[in-house]
């Protein structure tokens, strides 16, 4: 008898609406799993965890450690988790190194994976002078971009753009532009977020609209299931939050799940038991690119298919 522990936050008590099928599957599992669903920053957790004897501990939807008001205390909390007797998976380092967005660029220059053309971006680039900064007269977005354009990081016909932060989640702090969109209002928001994250600037990928985001999805190394992310008319984020909708994608081509698992192969040359990822990538001029590598809290995408929460549970006990 396995006894997990499954950590959530406290906007989903009870996991994500996605991960009910997880739930209800674990339920037939009862001769073989005890399980216990916790919230990671409830004042009892490590009393709970030291008390109840868990095998290891799971991640699942911790969607709010991103929060200003909360990032120093998830980071107190994993250090506290790394030091900790009981296992959890993904570990503490994975998750250290995944949460916060620079790991993409580490991954282009140290390994060679092909990324969403992205600049990063950090508070000390818009402090410098010729950085975008002193000599920049308020506009430090535009600079970037523009500067960007003229070196080759993106291509010239470029015309749409978005930024977002290096540590988030569920798009916070994500916007779309254009240089001639930009405006004290915006160019201020992007200066407020540099304050607490990096950032990273893109040009838009018509393919999110036009194909949408691919995401494959993989359990303790081996490729399980695809799914496709589309954008609601009129919008450029493929979060549900957003009007985006998710569908299985039944017959991924076989080269696409070969790049897929080849970047997570990498990643595993780096940790090891990586019980979960899911591969976002989207199609650029022709070839798949990684838009973000989840190995901390993504949605899974069951999409209600008890066979997926099966394999799941199935990894899990092998543990």
């Amino acid at each position: 008898m396995k006894n997990i522990g499954i950590i959530t936050c406290a906007k989903y008590p009870s996991l994500s609406p996605d991960d009910k099928i997880l739930l209800e599957t674990l339920d037939q599992y009862k001769d073989k799993i005890k399980y216990s669903i916790l919230v990671w920053d409830c004042p009892d957790f490590f009393t709970t965890i030291e008390n109840e004897n868990f095998d290891y501990l799971v991640i699942r939807s911790l969607w709010d450690y991103f929060y200003p008001e909360k990032f120093n205390t998830f980071n107190q909390w994993l250090d506290k988790m790394s030091q900790h007797k009981i296992k959890m998976f993904n570990t503490p380092s994975l998750i250290k190194w995944n949460l916060d967005k620079n790991y993409l660029n580490e991954l282009y220059t140290k390994y060679d994976v092909p990324i969403v053309p992205s600049i990063f971006v950090t508070n000390s680039d818009i402090t410098q002078d010729g950085a975008g900064g002193n000599d920049s007269n308020g506009r430090e977005l535009e600079t970037l971009v523009r500067n960007a354009l003229k070196d080759g990081s993106f291509d010239n016909d470029s015309t749409k753009f978005v930024f977002k932060p290096t540590v988030g989640a569920d798009a916070y702090g994500t916007y779309q532009f254009q240089l001639d969109t930009i405006n004290n209002e915006l160019n201020d928001t992007f200066k407020s977020l540099l304050e607490r994250s990096d950032i990273i600037i893109q040009p838009f990928m018509n393919s999110v609209q036009e194909e949408g985001e691919l995401s494959f999805i993989f359990f303790n190394g081996k490729f399980s299931h695809a799914s496709i992310k589309n954008t609601k008319k009129g919008d450029f984020r493929v979060q549900e939050a957003y009007g985006g909708v998710i569908n299985r994608l039944s017959s991924p081509s076989k080269q696409d799940i070969e790049q897929a698992q080849s970047i997570l192969d990498k990643v595993l040359l780096k940790f090891n038991n990586i019980i979960y990822a899911r591969v976002d990538m989207l199609r650029y001029k022709g070839s798949l690119h990684l838009g973000e590598l989840e190995v901390f809290e993504p949605s899974l995408y069951f999409l209600n298919e008890k066979q997926t929460a099966v394999n799941y549970i199935e990894e899990l006990l092998n543990i």
